[in-house]
């Protein structure tokens, strides 16, 4: 089973709406209808640009690299993976 939808115990401000409810062992769960509407709105955002080539797609952390490189080879935007 996935558990994509659980966070870590600690929240800070910026978070703190996209948290549904804490579990009793302190794990935040996160809110998929909120994050289903920003994936949504990001998509448009992306979509409305004329050359693709213009989005930057970054992540600095091991564990978004992968992601990076495959969304950026999918949608044809620029993937900077890595220290930069």
């Amino acid at each position: 089973v996935a558990t994509t939808h659980l966070g870590s115990e600690n929240v800070n401000f910026q978070m703190e709406q996209y948290v549904y409810k804490r579990r009793a062992d302190g794990v935040n769960i996160i809110n998929l209808g909120k994050t289903w509407e920003k994936l949504v709105l990001a998509a448009r955002a992306i979509v409305a640009i004329e050359n693709a080539s213009d989005v930057f797609v970054i992540s600095s952390r091991p564990i978004g690299q992968r992601a990076v490189l495959k969304f950026a080879k999918y949608t044809d935007t620029t993937d900077i993976a890595g220290r930069f």
